[in-house]
């Protein structure tokens, strides 16, 4: 795996697609990720990585992410006896409200597969955290798309690594480890896991 191809020296991708067409088998598996257009440049100006499929990630439609975030929470009874998720007034929300509003900030945030990942992760509507419920992306804090991303970044370990988590690992343990390992792979490789 070759991720961030488009994050090498501009000067350099020519040179390195034209390496890995020489060097690499037809045989040999391997995947690239790249922005598009970076991708788009250097396949213009030499070639495209020799036999390869190419596959973009496409903005998630609204009515993918609220079905997938619909599914996020067991179900609990409403004030009118009906069943719903904790998300459902989230996604009432984000299905109705007008542009210019928390909920348009949030759709932006929901068109990105790693983001909808990361809001059900984050946003599980544990009782015992009201951090956790998804009527908090609509906080205040979280007027912009950025704001709302960085959010979901900065909760998925406590999120994931939680005490609920069944992990072993506490989220501090995991933030530790994981940013150990980070610095380790910078040091040692450039930036680049082989």
């Amino acid at each position: 795996m070759l991720d961030g191809f488009d994050e090498l020296p501009e000067s350099v991708r020519p040179l390195a697609m034209r390496r890995l067409n020489a060097e690499l088998d037809q045989s040999t598996p391997l995947l690239l990720t790249s922005r598009t257009e970076e991708y788009a440049d250097v396949v213009d100006s030499t070639d495209a990585l020799t036999g390869s499929t190419v596959v973009e990630l496409l903005p998630v439609a609204l009515d993918t992410a609220c079905a997938y975030l619909a599914t996020a929470a067991p179900p609990l009874r409403t004030a009118e006896g009906e069943l719903a998720t904790v998300w459902a007034p989230v996604l009432d929300r984000l299905r109705c409200d007008p542009e210019g509003t928390p909920a348009a900030a949030l759709r932006s945030v929901l068109s990105s597969p790693l983001m909808v990942a990361m809001a059900r992760a984050v946003c599980d509507g544990s009782r015992d955290d009201p951090r956790r419920h998804p009527n908090h992306l609509f906080d205040e804090r979280f007027r912009t798309q950025g704001q709302i991303e960085q959010h979901l970044l900065d909760a998925y370990i406590p999120a994931v690594y939680g005490p609920a988590s069944g992990s072993g690992w506490t989220a501090g343990q995991a933030q530790k480890w994981l940013s150990r390992l980070a610095r380790h792979t910078w040091d040692e490789g450039d930036g680049v896991i082989a």
